[in-house]
């Protein structure tokens, strides 16, 4: 390998240096070796994904380029998300307060003048936490604000208050956007307001509610129909819906967190599991425990794969955040597809892996648990969330509990 710079512009605070790294130790898939900050202080190291990877050659000439619009583009981003670090670093230095973990919490605030560049902070820094997904739909909320603020990257907090954000919800649903799409870009860009501690207008406006199905299947449907229905044992169609019923049983587990589980997991009989959605957030980190029924262990005899850390195989170590969103989407696209097909050969509703979840939340209420359980049941940090969760439910319950009064 040829001879280059792995490190440019270096800046220093007192103890504090900082410098934008080339991380050529490991190629991606592509090929492609990701460009980080690399944040040194008392000879401890902090490295912080740009959320970008070039080639040797390109970042050779990253820095000098005038002719490449694309590396021309990617440098500007890098400086800006450069710069915004290098503030918050000089002002926590300024006031001798410096260290990793506060410098954790400030990063993802972004310019507090710039909505756009405090999205690119806090996409990056979702990138770096390995929660692409997430990252993903904060980068397609972000589109959507440029596309709406004339395809203009400088749009000032200042600017959005109430009548601003509701002229945005217009234009979404004039252009076609669902109301679930609609509801999902103003709570990311609510969590922007929030992560800079800028002053919003949410107090004075409110986000509507998103209009998604509820999946939800009678344990008749799931038991007397979908688990009897005909179909050859060991084939892939055999699998995707032992899978999906263990994900059933197991509390309503997402595909993420599913393919994730590692036979260390299972405790005193029980799989106890940290949603993978959770890890990065303040809340309390309580595990989620699920006893493991007869039909579950049968399940896991069947397809564990005991030669591998990971349960069902899917996972293995080392894998970066693209690599783990990549597993979980052919997982899920192949859960899917063999679930549409028992389900148009059964008679069966919609079926996906989210019915796992709000059919175990839907059984649990009309047996007669409280939100409380299924709250915790759910690992949901508040029962407000739960309430929420489970409000396409009541319908049905109450008219199941009032037929009652008119039987024998």
């Amino acid at each position: 390998m040829a001879e280059f710079a792995h490190t440019f512009n270096p800046l220093t605070w007192g103890q504090v240096t900082g410098v934008i790294f080339f991380d050529d130790r490991r190629a991606k898939k592509d090929g492609l070796f990701p460009v980080k900050f690399r944040i040194t202080f008392r000879r401890e190291r902090k490295y912080v994904n740009t959320g970008f990877a070039l080639s040797s050659f390109d970042w050779q000439r990253i820095f000098t380029a005038i002719k490449d619009k694309n590396l021309i583009g990617t440098r500007k981003k890098i400086q800006s998300q450069y710069k915004i670090i290098a503030d918050h670093i000089g002002e926590m230095v300024d006031k001798n307060k410096f260290s990793f973990g506060l410098l954790d919490k400030r990063l993802g605030r972004g310019d507090k003048n710039n909505v756009i560049s405090a999205f690119e902070a806090q996409i990056s820094e979702l990138r770096s936490r390995g929660q692409v997904g997430t990252a993903i739909t904060y980068k397609c909320a972000m589109n959507s604000l440029i596309k709406f603020n004339n395809d203009n990257q400088v749009l000032p907090f200042s600017r959005i208050n109430k009548a601003w954000l509701q002229g945005y919800e217009n234009s979404m649903i004039e252009v076609g956007n669902r109301y679930t799409t609609v509801s999902m870009y103003l709570r990311s860009l609510r969590a922007i307001f929030n992560i800079s501690e800028t002053n919003h207008p949410f107090d004075k406006y409110k986000i509507p509610k998103g209009s998604g199905r509820k999946m939800a299947l009678s344990k008749n449907q799931i038991n007397g129909v979908l688990m009897n229905h005909p179909v050859i044992n060991g084939s892939t169609t055999d699998k995707m819906r032992d899978l999906w019923y263990f994900s059933y049983m197991t509390n309503g587990i997402n595909v993420k967190d599913l393919v994730s589980l590692k036979w260390s997991d299972i405790v005193n009989n029980e799989i106890e599991f940290i949603r993978a959605k959770t890890v990065n957030t303040k809340d309390d980190k309580k595990p989620i425990k699920a006893p493991i029924l007869v039909q579950m262990q049968n399940i896991i005899n069947k397809w564990g794969c005991r030669d591998n850390r990971y349960i069902f195989g899917y996972m293995q170590d080392g894998l970066n955040g693209d690599e783990i969103r990549t597993v979980c989407q052919n997982v899920t696209r192949l859960m899917n597809k063999h679930l549409k097909i028992i389900a148009k050969e059964a008679g069966l509703p919609h079926i996906s892996t989210y019915s796992a979840r709000h059919s175990y939340a839907s059984n649990l209420l009309r047996g007669g648990a409280s939100a409380e359980f299924i709250s915790e049941q759910l690992g949901h940090s508040s029962i407000t969330t739960t309430q929420a969760y489970l409000e396409g439910f009541d319908l049905e319950t109450r008219r199941e509990l009032n037929e009652i009064l008119t039987k024998e």
